[in-house]
């Protein structure tokens, strides 16, 4: 059975490639590069102080995300194998 995990983050994807974020009393900033040919992504987290389990495992999806689709309203990462992805929504 699936599992489905929430986690109310509040993120700023910068055009420079960087992004901050918020979720569960920690923030937490990185890099980020995408290829519009391929669909490719890689993103990086540069800190995880005082990060809570479910925040990890946010994070950690976001690090493996290897592939990415979307519009103006959502944005789907998806790791190398694609069975899975996380959905992070234009509010």
């Amino acid at each position: 059975m699936k599992k489905n995990l929430f986690l109310v983050v509040s993120a700023v994807f910068f055009a420079v490639c960087t992004f901050k974020a918020s979720a569960q009393n920690i923030t937490f900033e990185g890099i980020w590069e995408a290829n519009g040919k391929d669909r490719s992504v890689s993103i990086n987290i540069e800190d995880r102080r005082n990060s809570t389990n479910l925040s990890n495992k946010f994070m950690d999806a976001l690090v493996n995300a290897r592939f990415y689709k979307g519009d103006s309203n959502y944005l789907r990462l998806a790791p190398e194998d694609k069975k899975s992805f996380i959905q992070l929504r234009h509010n």
